[in-house]
């Protein structure tokens, strides 16, 4: 697997340009440009940054199925729900599909 070509598909399949992903992962863009051309390869620390950006987990960014980024207007609420627990998430879960319901 090129890890190169594989952060650059994740990036667009999150809908983010170089600068927005170098950003969120507190990157410079240039040196995000360079691992997306194969120019430099990233340390363990900047690929983990990259997951957390795109919030991905490291399998999912080594997987060879395609990962399903969040969308960047969702990434807000993730971050909220992260540290939810199990017992939370399901008495959110109704209310997210009321809105779902009234969106239509």
């Amino acid at each position: 697997m090129d890890i190169s070509l594989r952060i650059k598909q994740l990036r667009k399949a999150a809908g983010l340009n170089v600068s927005q992903l170098a950003e969120a992962a507190g990157l410079s863009q240039s040196y995000l440009s360079e691992i997306e051309h194969g120019k430099k390869k990233p340390t363990v620390d900047t690929i983990l940054k990259l997951c957390s950006a795109l919030n991905l987990s490291l399998a999912d960014l080594f997987s060879d199925q395609p990962a399903t980024p969040v969308p960047p207007h969702l990434r807000p609420l993730v971050e909220a729900a992260r540290d939810l627990t199990p017992e939370q998430v399901e008495l959110l879960l109704p209310i997210i599909r009321e809105f779902k319901k009234r969106r239509g």
